[in-house]
């Protein structure tokens, strides 16, 4: 099964679609697989991680994830152009498959 970017898209809308992405490019392999196993470990409640430009935070609801754009936001962005929030099994999904998406 791969990555539906039109149902992403309903769902999240395009900004959101596009921060993942960005998101996928900067990134690499070893960083998503560190990544896929905080996000799954139940006894990790919350990490934040910094990475080359984004910075993820798990919330403490366990069902969601937030990309943060530290990069915009230490040049004075605005939270709501530099954070999204994604469902948890939605990222997972999206990691794995980031080649279908960059």
């Amino acid at each position: 099964m791969n990555f539906c970017q039109d149902d992403f898209i309903t769902n999240y809308g395009q900004k959101i679609f596009m921060f993942l992405k960005d998101f996928l490019y900067c990134e690499n392999e070893y960083i998503f697989r560190d990544l896929e196993h905080l996000i799954k470990n139940e006894n990790i409640k919350s990490f934040y991680y910094e990475g080359n430009k984004y910075g993820i935070l798990k919330k403490l609801n366990e069902s969601t994830i937030i990309i943060i754009d530290e990069t915009l936001e230490e040049n004075g962005g605005l939270q709501d152009e530099s954070r999204c929030s994604i469902a948890k099994s939605d990222f997972l999904y999206a990691i794995a498959e980031n080649k279908n998406l960059i």
